[in-house]
Formats: structure tokens, C-alpha cells, sequence
């Protein structure tokens, strides 16, 4: 991922966490939508950071195991 891809996804989450907390705010119809699309937000932003966390994990698991692999 690049430095740049990286920005716009923190741009991203911020405005997606404050359009989701300022739509308790607002007039009926505009909750609900302003609710339905942070809370769809919200959710494809967990699941970005699980995978990031996931490949991490997985980068480190290799690793070491190329490392075992080497070292026999």
C-alpha cells in the first residue's frame, strides 16, 4: 500500500466516523440514511483493517518460517 493510499484511507475512516456520529444529530430521514450508509462505512472499514492485520500476521508467519527453512 502507498503512502498515498494510506492518507486517503485515514481521510477516509475520519469522515466516515464523523458523518456516522453526526447523523444521531439530525433530522429523521437524514438518520437513517446518514446511519445505514456510516454504518455500511463502518463496516467495510473493519473489515480493511482485519485484513491489513491478517496479512501482518501472515508476512510474520512466513517469515519465520523461512527462517526455520534456512536455518536446517
Amino acid at each position: 500500500m502507498s503512502k498515498l493510499s494510506k492518507v486517503l484511507f485515514a481521510i477516509w475512516m475520519v469522515l466516515a466516523v464523523v458523518s456516522f456520529v453526526a447523523s444521531f444529530w439530525a433530522p429523521l430521514l437524514f438518520k437513517i440514511i446518514g446511519l445505514t450508509f456510516g454504518g455500511l462505512n463502518m463496516l467495510i472499514i473493519l473489515s480493511l483493517v482485519i485484513t491489513y492485520f491478517q496479512g501482518l500476521a501472515q508476512a510474520r508467519k512466513l517469515k519465520e518460517l523461512e527462517e526455520q527453512e534456512n536455518g536446517m
